[in-house]
């Protein structure tokens, strides 16, 4: 296993994405505040492609102004970002 995530508390951020730094991206959420999450440890990242398939993607294909989904956790309750276990780019 890559990770065991049985434990730890998930969200789901649904959003614009309206920002990017390196590895960490800035979304909009829909019914709420922008949050912080970082792809980089993201054990799969997925997005839709012109014919409408779900596809293996890069953090390259998750730009500014797409829709994303995302679970992710806190890996540190201090921290104002969160950890990324799935993604997905929901722009066509």
């Amino acid at each position: 296993a890559k990770q065991i995530i049985a434990k730890i508390k998930r969200s789901n951020i649904v959003g614009t994405i309206s920002a990017i730094d390196k590895t960490i991206y800035t979304i909009a959420e829909i019914s709420g505040p922008a949050t912080k999450i970082d792809l980089s440890d993201a054990v799969s990242l997925k997005m839709i492609n012109s014919k409408n398939q779900i596809i293996v993607a890069k953090m390259e294909n998750f730009k500014e102004g797409d829709t994303a989904f995302a679970i992710a956790y806190f890996p540190d309750p201090s921290s104002n970002t969160l950890s990324t276990l799935k993604a997905i780019d929901l722009a066509k």
